[in-house]
């Protein structure tokens, strides 16, 4: 599969199949199994099992993401899945331009099978897998080479 077959989207649609494959539902459980020194939006002593309870994806504001670009490769499958919509959404903005969260997402969905991210990502269901898919599509007009590269190696393992 070429990276450049099938539909295009813009952000809108994108958004929208992120919206709709992509529950919004406060998260109560664990987020990491390891420590990790707090981000910039966490307060001293607490990690991304603290300051994500009780949160839902739309809850992350855009620095929040910005500032956190791959924050999402150490999260658990369970909460891959409650929080990797604001990830995506960010990456879904200015698909014509450069996005430097698109691009970790890119980097990162290229490098699946390796730590954490392998047995995250296998909590994905088929339809949220297809709104990356469509993300991925979407993005290689704009992207350049190395990415374009990255996203015909993850389009053709189809995870």
């Amino acid at each position: 599969m070429n990276g450049s077959d099938g539909p295009m989207c813009g952000t809108e649609e994108i958004q929208r199949m992120i919206a709709n494959e992509f529950p919004s539902h406060p998260y109560e459980g664990i987020v990491m199994e390891e420590y990790h020194p707090p981000s910039v939006y966490e307060s001293e002593g607490d990690d991304l099992n603290t300051f994500l309870k009780g949160k839902t994806w739309r809850d992350l504001i855009p620095d929040f993401v910005n500032t956190n670009e791959d924050e999402y490769v150490l999260m658990n499958g369970i909460a891959l899945v409650a929080f990797l919509g604001a990830w995506l959404w960010r990456a879904a903005e200015d698909l014509g331009g450069n996005n430097q969260v698109r691009s970790s997402l890119i980097f990162h969905l290229a490098s699946y099978g390796t730590g954490l991210w392998k047995g995250a990502f296998k909590s994905l269901n088929q339809s949220q897998r297809d709104v990356i898919h469509s993300l991925l599509k979407s993005t290689t007009k704009s992207a350049d080479q190395k990415e374009k590269d990255l996203i015909d190696k993850v389009l053709r393992r189809n995870p």
